[in-house]
């Protein structure tokens, strides 16, 4: 079967002129977002840009090797393929910007492209490893989480002239939902699409319908077979399912997803499992009052923490008695949210083992 990558050995000498934006463009630019490319793309205050090609020459040069199993190693590959075509090549990136906050417990990053129709693309980065990135994931189902106020920022700043697409995967994919509602009005007008691949929806207290009404017909949701991100939040039927290789969570990575020929290739419906877990998990979110999510939230995650961890790939090596008081603070709730959280804690396990 193919994948993203092999779109690039098809249609990598066809540049964007002739062929125009596609789906899968958006794919390969929200997965890029997750390279490391501090000091190598400028700034918002720098006033220059630098292009795919020029980034993974610097790139190599910086010798930033990712570990395989981290998520960045994602946009390394991504960044590496990119760079080597026609399509890419030469498409321009700014306005980067990467924030991690241990005191906040904001993790924020955002990249901005300049197409060859003169558009731009604004990629929100998705969670990499740092446990601070998935406290914030959690946390979105009780708060405007910090990430989210950054990205309507940074709408805010730098849609000005011409048309944009916004977009990104996982977080990534929220963020740019999130941001395209609440950034100023007069703004929206300038905005083509807005593409969540695979991104969870926003939980009902944190949604301004009327705001969502104004660009819900740009919004374009991916998600793989077996989704059980993409789902979480959302009652919305995804545009696209898509086919990817691997079982589980193994499917969340972009770089899995198949296609025919150089489109995406489609199922008809996501695994059962994932609807059941999606059934579950929304049902559970609806009925427990805010202030009791944030508690299991905020004691999942002091567990965590308090047991050294730091990156969620050392997640699996958790001993199970570092979980006695978090398994106090719910042992009071419903059946239903027992079942809810068992399958989180599956869910949290089986993302470090892409």
């Amino acid at each position: 079967m193919s994948n993203i990558l092999d779109y690039l050995k098809w249609r990598g000498d066809i540049v964007m002129d002739y062929d125009g934006f596609q789906v899968v463009d958006n794919i390969l630019l929200s997965t890029m977002s997750y390279a490391n490319l501090s000091d190598i793309v400028p700034g918002e205050d720098d006033g220059y840009c630098i292009t795919i090609g020029g980034a993974y020459e610097e790139y190599k040069r910086l010798k930033r090797k990712e570990r395989d199993k981290s998520t960045q190693k994602k946009g390394e590959i991504a960044l590496r393929a990119m760079a080597s075509v026609r399509r890419f090549r030469n498409i321009t990136l700014s306005s980067y910007t990467e924030i991690t906050d241990d005191t906040t417990k904001t993790q924020f990053a955002a990249i901005k492209a300049h197409l060859p129709d003169d558009s731009y693309y604004i990629a929100f980065r998705g969670t990499d490893d740092n446990i601070i990135g998935w406290r914030e994931d959690f946390e979105m189902c009780f708060r405007e989480i910090g990430a989210q106020k950054m990205a309507c920022d940074y709408l805010n700043r730098q849609i000005k002239n011409g048309l944009y697409r916004i977009g990104g995967h996982s977080k990534g994919g929220n963020l740019a939902v999130y941001a395209g509602m609440n950034c100023r009005d007069e703004l929206k007008s300038r905005i083509i699409n807005v593409y969540s691949n695979d991104g969870p929806g926003i939980c009902d207290e944190m949604l301004d319908k009327r705001k969502y009404r104004l660009i819900e017909s740009r919004i374009i949701r991916i998600v793989p077979g077996f989704s059980m991100v993409g789902v979480l939040f959302s009652d919305v039927e995804p545009d696209y399912i898509v086919a990817a290789s691997g079982k589980g969570m193994r499917q969340h990575n972009p770089l899995r997803w198949q296609l025919d020929g150089v489109k995406l290739r489609t199922l008809d419906s996501i695994d059962e499992q994932c609807i059941e877990f999606a059934q579950i998990f929304n049902k559970w979110i609806r009925e427990l009052p805010i202030d009791r999510r944030e508690e299991i939230v905020g004691t999942f995650f002091d567990v965590l923490e308090s047991s050294g961890i730091r990156q969620i790939i050392d997640f699996s090596s958790i001993k199970k008695e570092t979980f006695e008081h978090f398994f106090r603070a719910v042992r009071s709730s419903s059946k239903e949210s027992r079942q809810a959280i068992a399958m989180l804690l599956k869910n949290v396990t089986i993302k470090t083992k892409f």
